[in-house]
């Protein structure tokens, strides 16, 4: 009987030409044989796929195509998967990896021009769009969880696998530079310390060290070159928790943020995103049981204070970044990479650091019941209860309103103080901050943090100047 041959992805057929359509994604993924579950029904009707592999304790999840264009990690997952229980069976008995290689299936299905969709990504000539079938970026969505799609992870992912490593796989542009992918940690200083640093200052340049030195891929931090001050410096993007590694971070589990660089041909991000994905694994696993153990603390660390505003900050030491050289000569495609690259020594700016913070409460009563359903979605324990005796209300200073809608809400940012006082709570659910999602919980329900269900406008009828909001707080003995 004839060996059956391994099925191959629209872009290894095409030699890179093209890339998966989603019935090309179902098609491959069926003829691996893997079990396939439904992560969530996209808003265009479409069955967003999951699959999962291997046996071991370690749990990773894997999402890529989360912005329609970006298709690099799509391909590369789907390669694993079909590579790895014949290429690294071993690996499978140390991992388990929950996969969703087309996160944003609406999304890849509006085809278009790569010229119009990204305008400085080399190939393929027909991508899709950004946005999901109902215009959300789905990297701004993990706090207040309004797609089908982050509503499906919420209960799929993180309630029912309660993974210890995610993995979320894109595509960059911006500042033209020599690098061929670029990386982060979680970046919310709320994010566990143990997890974070055992991410950002070990993990990750293990990796860089080892595909520079093995396969000649040149990683770094993500980032492009800004001004602060009067200084140009390589700077980070941001620390809410809606993008999807802070996010991760914030319930203490360990997250990396893959960008292969847009003007590097298709088959080269491909190529360094898998060998990135891989290189994790293969660390994770080594590392499988320091990093079980890294979760069950964070689950188990309590915090007294908690950061309401960040700013971003310099690791100790400038590094040299490879920039585009400008001149007559210079690379005028900017689908292409630079021609001629010149060393440039940066302040890197990777990492934020609280700028103030407030305590962190007993827990919170809340009685709106959009809120309350919210708070279930993210896996959060609540009860009704009641109380009497000292209760705190958040009474608002300073009340700022975007102009501009910002993905269907206008954000307002919140100045304000708690007030204390005796009183009997007869009514609202309690959430208390002793469980393992304490930084989630207070980065949901602290009024003032960018990210809170107050700052989407959550609750109803937003208050004005010293009205308070619909929220009590509990204080701490």
């Amino acid at each position: 009987m004839p060996l059956q041959t391994p099925p191959q992805t629209r872009a290894e057929r095409t030699g890179y030409a093209e890339t998966s359509h989603y019935d090309d994604v179902i098609a491959f993924l069926e003829a691996l044989k893997l079990p396939i579950t439904v992560l969530a029904t996209s808003d265009q009707g479409r069955k967003v796929p999951l699959v999962t592999l291997g046996k071991g304790k370690l749990k990773v999840y894997i999402q890529a195509n989360i912005h329609g264009g970006e298709v690099e990690g799509k391909e590369a997952a789907l390669m694993l998967l079909r590579d790895l229980p014949k290429s690294h069976p071993k690996l499978l008995e140390k991992l388990t990896l929950v996969v969703c290689p087309i996160y944003n299936c609406d999304g890849n299905e509006k085809w278009g021009e790569g010229k119009r969709n990204r305008g400085s990504q080399d190939g393929p000539e027909v991508i899709g769009e950004r946005a999901n079938g109902a215009g959300l970026d789905l990297n701004r969505d993990c706090m207040k969880a309004e797609s089908p799609e982050m509503r499906g992870v919420l209960e799929h992912i993180y309630r029912k696998h309660d993974p210890a490593l995610v993995l979320d796989l894109h595509t960059t542009n911006g500042t033209r530079h020599g690098y061929h992918l670029t990386y982060s940690p979680p970046l919310n200083p709320n994010s566990d310390p143990a997890v974070l640093a055992y991410v950002r200052d070990s993990l990750l340049p293990i990796v860089r060290k080892r595909l520079e030195k093995e396969k000649s891929w040149k990683l770094f931090d993500y980032g492009n070159v800004e001004r602060r001050g009067m200084e140009r410096v390589w700077a980070t993007f941001g620390d809410e928790p809606r993008y999807v590694t802070n996010y991760a971070g914030l319930r203490g589990r360990l997250s990396i943020l893959s960008e292969a660089v847009s003007f590097l041909p298709f088959e080269t991000r491909v190529k360094v995103t898998y060998d990135f994905v891989l290189a994790i694994l293969e660390e994770a696993a080594k590392d499988s049981e320091k990093i079980q153990q890294l979760v069950r603390d964070a689950d188990k660390r309590r915090r007294t204070e908690l950061g309401v505003r960040f700013e971003m900050a310099a690791r100790a030491t400038p590094e040299s970044v490879p920039l585009e050289k400008p001149g007559p000569d210079a690379e005028t495609d900017h689908r292409k990479a630079p021609k001629e690259l010149e060393q440039v020594t940066l302040p890197v700016w990777d990492r934020f650091k609280t700028t103030r913070s407030n305590k962190v409460p007993k827990g919170y009563f809340v009685t709106h019941g959009k809120v309350i359903e919210l708070l279930k979605s993210h896996g959060i324990q609540g009860q009704d209860y009641s109380h009497k005796g000292s209760i705190e209300t958040f009474v608002v200073s300073q009340k700022q309103v975007s102009r501009t809608p910002f993905q269907g809400h206008r954000l307002i940012q919140f100045e304000g103080s708690w007030i204390e006082k005796e009183a009997l709570v007869t009514f609202g659910w309690f959430v208390p901050t002793d469980q393992p999602l304490q930084a989630l919980i207070f980065q949901l329900l602290e009024p003032e943090n960018l990210d809170s269900a107050a700052a989407w406008g959550l609750f109803e009828n937003p208050p004005g100047f010293e009205a308070p909001l619909p929220l009590i707080r509990v204080p701490q003995k």
